[in-house]
């Protein structure tokens, strides 16, 4: 979102990469880096950028989300959600939901699939241990439990 609203504030304004990387005290090529999503401002160019084009701190608050970034061990806040939970409500309208899902369903919906990356780390089967306090509420077509995927 910050690339995309860096660009459209230097093309609003009609500004080149060169112009804008005196204001910003960046490179063009940087500019050009930027504005594709390769590298991030630093918090000193958002505040020239954001007193530039009078953006009230936009860029600012947006390089503050840009940093907080990823987090790419979102499944354990899940679990961790998950423990504390009396009920997960699922809604799945076209495929049986994951904890449900035998291993040979599973692998053949990744196989059909054109997103290849694997599972995140066997949700399913940590979902389903423990004392069995936890119950679910699923919602889905008939069709998806009737459909056949591959040879499963």
């Amino acid at each position: 979102m910050l690339a995309y609203l860096l660009r459209w504030e230097r093309e609003k304004n009609g500004l080149s990469l060169v112009q804008w990387g005196k204001i910003a005290t960046a490179a063009p090529s940087t500019v050009s880096n930027v504005e594709a999503g390769r590298r991030k401002i630093d918090e000193r160019q958002a505040k020239i950028l954001d007193c530039h084009f009078q953006t009230g701190g936009l860029f600012e608050l947006l390089l503050w989300y840009a940093q907080k970034g990823h987090n790419p061990d979102w499944a354990q806040s899940v679990i961790g959600y998950e423990a504390i939970a009396g009920v997960i409500r699922i809604y799945q309208g076209q495929i049986i939901p994951a904890p449900f899902q035998t291993e040979d369903y599973a692998r053949a919906l990744l196989l059909a699939s054109s997103d290849r990356s694997p599972p995140a780390g066997g949700m399913a089967a940590r979902r389903l241990r423990g004392d069995g306090s936890l119950a679910f509420r699923v919602e889905q077509e008939k069709r998806a439990a009737r459909r056949r995927l591959g040879d499963v």
